[in-house]
Formats: C-alpha cells, sequence, structure tokens
C-alpha cells in the first residue's frame, strides 16, 4: 500500500514554510511521472493573493485643506515632494508584499472565491510607511486578509503634519502570473470604478503563486518481500500563505479532478458498452457454431 509521510517541516526566514514528503512504494518508473505531474501543480495550478493595483494621494491637511490644491500622482516616475521614492520604487515594494487569505478547513481556495479587496494605508508626515499598516476597513475582521510580512518597507512620507498621505491598494485572488493591463478594456474601466480617487490607478504584475520551490528526487528501495521498487522525496517550500502540507493536498485534488473526468465521460461508457456487446455476440455466434456441430454429430 503506498504511503504518504511528512518527514520534516519548519518555518524559515520568518514566513517561509518549508517540507519535504516521502511517497512510498511506487512501480519502477512510476515516481518520476508523479513527481512531475505535483511539481507542474503546485507551481501553477494553486491560487494565492497579491496587489494588483494602487493609487496614490497627497492633500493637505488641517482647517484649510479644502482651500489647497495638490498635483496628481498620475505616473511612475514623477517627481514628488515629500515622498523619498519615486511611485515606480513604492509599487515594486508593494509587489513584496505577501498576504494570506482568509481559508477554512477543508474548503479549498479558488481565484472566483473572493471579490478584489481594497487596502488602506493613510499617515501625517513625517513617517516610514510598511506593510504593517494596511487597514482593510471594509471587511469585517474574520475576512480580512493577514499581512505574512509586517516590516516590508513601502515608502518614507517626509513632509511635515501639514500634509496627508494617501495609498489605496487593490488585492486579488489568481493563480499563475498576471501582467498589468491584461484585462480587456471593459475590465480594467471596472478597477478604475473601484478606485474612486482618480481615473489613474497604477496596474501592477502580480504573481500569485504560493509555492516558490518544489524539488524531487527519486530513491530505489525494496519492498517486504524483496522487489524492487521507488520512493518519491518531495521538498515544498511555500511563501507561508499556505502550508506545505495543504499545498499538497490541494494540487492531489487538481490532479484528481483533472483525470477523473476520463473514467466518468459518457463516451468512455458507450466504448465499453460496445467492447461488451462485441464479446457477447462472439460468445452468442460461437454457442450456435458448437450447437450445429454437435446437431451434425447425431
Amino acid at each position: 500500500m503506498i504511503t504518504l509521510t511528512c518527514l520534516e517541516s519548519r518555518q524559515q526566514n520568518g514566513f517561509q514554510q518549508y517540507a519535504l514528503f516521502n511517497i512510498e512504494p511506487l512501480e519502477v518508473g512510476q515516481a518520476i511521472t508523479l513527481g512531475n505531474s505535483l511539481r507542474r501543480m503546485l507551481l501553477s495550478d494553486l491560487c494565492g493573493c497579491a496587489v494588483t493595483a494602487a493609487h496614490f494621494q497627497m492633500e493637505a491637511n488641517g482647517p484649510l485643506a479644502h482651500l489647497s490644491y495638490e498635483t496628481p500622482i498620475v505616473h511612475e516616475f514623477q517627481s514628488v515632494t515629500g515622498l523619498r521614492e519615486e511611485p515606480l520604487e513604492i509599487l515594486l515594494n508593494m509587489k513584496e508584499i505577501r498576504f494570506k487569505p482568509p481559508l477554512r478547513p477543508g474548503i479549498f481556495l479558488s481565484s472566483s472565491d473572493l471579490e478584489p479587496i481594497i487596502g488602506m494605508v493613510e499617515v501625517i508626515g513625517p513617517k516610514i510607511i510598511c506593510a504593517n499598516q494596511i487597514r482593510f476597513p471594509f471587511l469585517p475582521i474574520e475576512k480580512q486578509p493577514k499581512v505574512l510580512n509586517p516590516s516590508q518597507y513601502i515608502c518614507t512620507f517626509t513632509s511635515q503634519e501639514s500634509r496627508r498621505f494617501r495609498i489605496k491598494l487593490q488585492i486579488e485572488t489568481g493563480k499563475g502570473y498576471k501582467f498589468a493591463y491584461e484585462d480587456s478594456p471593459e475590465k480594467q474601466k471596472e478597477t478604475v470604478t473601484k478606485l474612486t480617487f482618480n481615473e489613474f490607478p497604477f496596474q501592477l504584475d502580480a504573481a500569485f503563486m504560493p509555492v516558490e520551490r518544489v524539488h524531487f528526487r527519486i530513491k530505489t528501495i525494496h519492498d517486504e518481500y524483496g522487489n524492487l521498487r521507488e520512493s518519491l522525496l518531495l521538498e515544498i517550500l511555500t511563501n507561508g500563505s499556505i502550508t506545505p502540507q495543504r499545498a499538497l493536498q490541494e494540487s492531489l485534488k487538481l490532479l484528481l479532478d483533472l483525470i477523473t473526468p476520463l473514467f466518468i465521460n459518457s463516451a468512455f461508457f458507450d466504448l465499453t458498452k460496445e467492447i461488451e456487446k462485441l464479446k457477447l455476440n462472439e460468445t452468442s455466434h460461437l454457442n450456435k457454431i458448437n450447437k450445429g456441430a454437435n446437431q451434425t454429430k447425431d
């Protein structure tokens, strides 16, 4: 009987999670088939969260704030008074933020499960802004994603208390890698509507993959009867938004969901029925021949 065992599990670099699994015994040649399939599923088919759009707004603070005018931040290379970094550097820093979606036991995450989430950062200078200052004012606590690397640096706001700086960001659920502006014009317009500060939100490339590295190796073993078998050693490293155990469980389920329809497809059953019908006809025909031969002898 094939068994799956976790040989080692640990946390590293603050939030990454590593685990080593052993699957055995397998027939010779099956380990590389299973290892390749699981590796592809783990790296490309699991869902995760990432920042996909952002907006920056600088405004005056105080009783006369409504009389002042601030130049809108509309492109990545704009020099903004009061910010140490350009918008492009801020966007690159935000791409490094890791989020853990609200997961429920036994329920696997799909790209259509969660609506885009709006996060907010609002500070009065001077201030160093990090990921732990992101708030989700439009969501109850139980539905808010968790920031896995709260010390991730975003930017430095150097203005005095007379100015306020706001960041509004959109977090989406997806799988694989998504290029900025790859959505249709209709979907881009929908995103602009959600980011209501102005009509110039910044779009970001998003890497949704929760699994960062998968490595497997094959070891030759012998079963209890002395037969030659194989053992599959599978190493999984995640970004902390999902445990390696859950990642492996999800990948196995996805693999089953891919293969199972081949067995329940009507065409498969039709072919099986045709084969059985041919066998019955062949048997009936042979019976008639044998019966005729017996009658001739009589």
